[in-house]
């Protein structure tokens, strides 16, 4: 019988996720638009209509300050019919499109609708961290409110998003009332603050760049000369390229016609807006200013599992489960930040950190195969001791598929699949590549401002050079 070896198990402790919300109208029709009809009432919505309409009646909105502390504000569970407009921006300057029943930028239920698919990336959450595997759950299938963390930006959309995703996680399930946590408008991090002047200031100076007028010279050069509809030769002339991605990517998912016929054009506009997108937002100072307060929110959450994890049980500690719901202008430099951006994200786009504890356990010949694995504690006790062993892992996920932080390559370390628990599904490889949780801590920090409110009264010549190397 060959001697035991030191065989180490992943141990998924946390799931963070950050996704902007689900399918919405476009903020704005096209002039030549005369065929779309747009629903976004969850009556009218095929099932589970009633039930999705009660399960809506189960949430809370608890106010959190600017650093992300709770406050005593806590509104009352609401009904649907009041579409959260005690508690929620419901965008009201968006106007009210000219046919069906939705305003601009809301999200949908007719065709392949927003709310559907909210829920279904719920189920799969559901499926993915709320099953036993190998006697292993990271959930439980019944809601825990000490286990889920949520939050939303003060939009009726990423509320609404949220909320069908905990459809799809819960929604068969007993449950109390959740709670999602939402910042003031003033104080909100999930995008970049329009008050933060230095910022703004220093976008326009972007786009005054060489770089940028060339390169954007370049795409309107191409597109006009394929484009005819007058409405998106303006649109193309005046730049407002994400708008136009946002507004053909809705037309497309809702199987409404639009008038770029030509798929060059459709993927010259798409490649645009993702160029448009990291020039704005992916040099260090944007990153820091746009989203750099939001990168601390969550990593305090994340701390506070590594907390737990060392000894100190706190509220945060016991979280399994946090999830972000934000926009496009959330993950583009959330993304840009980590290394990891590639192209303006569509709607329903997600993005998870897994946080893995790894644990040591005797593998044993094969005559002894079918007897239990012998459990090392060695893990806790190097924490409480302070070491610097790494134990603690990330796996970083974008729209299912798995990504590599650039600056984490000479740190980060592959595991086979069988490694962990729960074990991956629909995963092509048979290795994972995670980074050390010290690395990613270290990534997200340096986008931190130290002092954020003084950052952005500087002038827009006394910042750094706003493009990564």
């Amino acid at each position: 019988m060959s001697a035991p070896t030191e065989k180490p198990r992943l141990e998924l402790q946390l799931v963070t996720v950050v996704a902007r919300h689900g399918l919405r109208t476009p903020s704005k029709l096209l002039s030549s638009d005369k065929s779309s009809i747009w629903s976004c009432d969850l009556n009218k919505m095929s099932p589970p209509a009633q039930e999705l309409v009660h399960f809506f009646d189960h949430f809370n909105i608890h106010r959190i300050d600017e650093d992300g502390d709770k406050t005593d504000e806590t509104s009352k569970p609401h009904n649907h019919s009041q579409s959260l407009k005690n508690d929620v921006k419901v965008d009201q300057k968006m106007l009210l499109l000219p046919r069906g029943n939705c305003k601009g930028g809301q999200l949908t239920v007719n065709a392949r609708p927003g709310h559907l698919q909210m829920i279904r990336l719920g189920e799969k959450y559901a499926q993915r961290y709320a099953t036993y595997d190998n006697q292993f759950r990271l959930l439980d299938p019944e809601y825990d409110p000490s286990e889920v963390y949520l939050r939303s930006t003060p939009s009726k959309r990423t509320m609404e998003s949220v909320q069908s995703v905990m459809f799809g996680m819960y929604g068969k399930a007993n449950h109390p009332n959740f709670t999602v946590h939402v910042k003031d408008k003033k104080d909100e991090n999930m995008y970049p603050d329009k008050s933060c002047t230095s910022l703004f200031a220093l976008r326009d100076e972007i786009k005054k760049s060489t770089e940028f007028t060339e390169g954007e010279a370049t795409f309107q050069k191409k597109l006009l000369e394929e484009v005819k509809d007058e409405d998106v030769r303006n649109r193309i002339n005046r730049g407002a390229w994400i708008g136009m991605e946002n507004t053909l990517h809705s037309l497309e998912r809702h199987r409404w016609p639009h008038p770029i016929v030509s798929q060059t054009a459709r993927d010259t506009i798409t490649s645009a807006s993702g160029w448009y997108a990291k020039m704005l937002h992916g040099g260090p100072t944007t990153i820091r200013l746009g989203i750099g307060r939001f990168m601390s929110d969550v990593l305090k959450v994340m701390q506070g599992k590594v907390d737990g994890l060392r000894g100190k049980e706190t509220e945060a500690s016991r979280i399994r489960f946090a999830y972000f719901s934000g926009h496009d202008n959330t993950l583009i430099p959330l993304m840009n930040g980590l290394g990891i951006y590639m192209g303006h994200p569509p709607m329903g786009s997600h993005l998870e950190f897994e946080m893995y504890k790894k644990i040591h356990t005797k593998s044993v010949s094969s005559s002894d195969e079918d007897k239990p694995p012998v459990m090392n504690n060695s893990f806790l006790d190097d924490q409480l001791k302070g070491s610097n062993k790494e134990d603690l892992w990330i796996r970083v996920l974008f729209n299912d598929e798995e990504r590599t932080l650039p600056k984490c390559k000479t740190k980060q370390e592959t595991f086979n699949k069988s490694q962990f628990l729960p074990r991956p599904e629909g995963d092509e490889e048979d290795q994972m590549t995670l980074c050390p949780w010290n690395t990613f801590h270290d990534i997200l920090t340096k986008h931190v401002p130290a002092n954020y409110k003084e950052e952005c009264q500087m002038k827009a010549d006394k910042m750094e050079e706003p493009f990564e190397e």
